[in-house]
């Protein structure tokens, strides 16, 4: 609006100010996935597969080195 009518549209986002935070945002995902996996399975599915019977029961099978 100007003036009280309307003008062309406007992308606020095309300001430079907002390539300094889209970076920051960038490099926040990037490091926050360089942390590895953590939380619940990404999938229902693969939560209740019996996964941590299996580690158990091969825990017995390793022995750790020194």
């Amino acid at each position: 609006m100007h003036k009280g009518k309307m003008t062309e549209p406007v992308d606020a986002s095309a300001h430079p100010f907002w390539d300094t935070i889209r970076d920051a945002v960038s490099n926040k995902a990037i490091a926050m996935r360089l942390q590895g996996f953590f939380g619940d399975a990404p999938h229902v599915g693969t939560r209740y597969t019996g996964i941590v019977e299996k580690l158990t029961a091969l825990n017995e099978r390793f022995t750790v080195q020194r």
